[in-house]
């Protein structure tokens, strides 16, 4: 039997909750990617809190009729929200944050004694995601000293329209003397942090094989092994990873130098990457 809701999820908008083969639709997709960061901090906040019988929590919006909250079937239920706002009315970043948080705030609220849970972490997540003015920004993991003690370092996160991870390195005191962009990864992709040298520090990828290494004077190395095999398709893997962002800082140089690699070597994607961009020589 579940005994926490550890998960709530905004699944966007059901014209007709009522109708079985209502489709769902996604909230304007030009709305920027920070629009979510009220929700992401309101679900940190508050999550999880005991519930038996329920772990998960799908919410979605509709214009048209509200139905009563589902049963839960594997520890998942539904619940339905009105919208009854025009959302093209919502220009600003702020205004759209706000009307996101309210939504699932007021989903929560609703559900709260028919599944029998305290929504009062809910009310003071509410409360810190507008004191805190929608920053979702927090520390990940513990500190970690150098080894000869001077230093501390750890991983900072924020998302500001795309995830950016950071190193914070503090001194024996606590300030913070240095902050170094290491990566464009999720907090949960991350795997353990320690000190090479009282200069260097190693970050570990979650699957314990991909990691960083980061100096102290700026220097960024992104270590994927796969593509230290000779393989072209991890070869053309790392490339892309650079030339997009994808998780890593880019490095527009290396990703196009490995993409002629994987490309000399036969990898028919990155021959047509290379045509698509107009940089495959003859």
């Amino acid at each position: 039997m579940t005994k926490y809701l550890r998960y709530l999820s905004f699944c966007g908008l059901q014209e007709s909750p009522s109708d079985s083969d209502a489709t769902t639709v996604p909230m304007p997709s030009h709305w920027e990617r920070n629009v979510w960061n009220g929700l992401d901090m309101y679900e940190r906040y508050a999550l999880p809190v005991r519930c038996a019988g329920l772990a998960k929590l799908a919410i979605y919006g509709s214009h048209h009729g509200i139905l009563p909250p589902t049963e839960p079937v594997d520890g998942v239920a539904l619940c339905w929200v009105e919208v009854s706002e025009n959302l093209s009315a919502y220009r600003t970043v702020r205004h759209q944050q706000e009307l996101m948080l309210q939504l699932e705030h007021s989903a929560v609220l609703s559900v709260a004694d028919k599944y029998r849970f305290d929504a009062a972490p809910f009310v003071s997540a509410f409360q810190r995601v507008i004191e805190e003015d929608f920053r979702n920004e927090f520390c990940v993991g513990s500190q970690h000293s150098s080894p000869d003690r001077r230093l501390k370092a750890q991983v900072f996160y924020r998302f500001d329209n795309f995830p950016q991870t950071y190193l914070l390195i503090r001194d024996k005191d606590g300030v913070e003397v240095q902050r170094i962009l290491f990566a464009h990864s999720s907090p949960d992709s991350l795997g353990k942090l320690h000190w090479v040298s009282n200069d260097k520090i190693c970050v570990w990828h979650k699957n314990k094989s991909e990691h960083w290494l980061c100096g102290l004077d700026g220097t960024i190395q992104f270590v994927y092994p796969p593509a230290d095999t000779g393989d072209v398709h991890a070869i053309y893997r790392l490339a892309t990873m650079l030339l997009d962002g994808k998780g890593v800082i880019p490095d527009h140089e290396s990703g196009y130098m490995l993409l002629e690699l994987a490309a000399n070597g036969g990898y028919k994607h990155a021959k047509r990457r290379l045509e698509r961009e107009g940089r495959l020589t003859k």
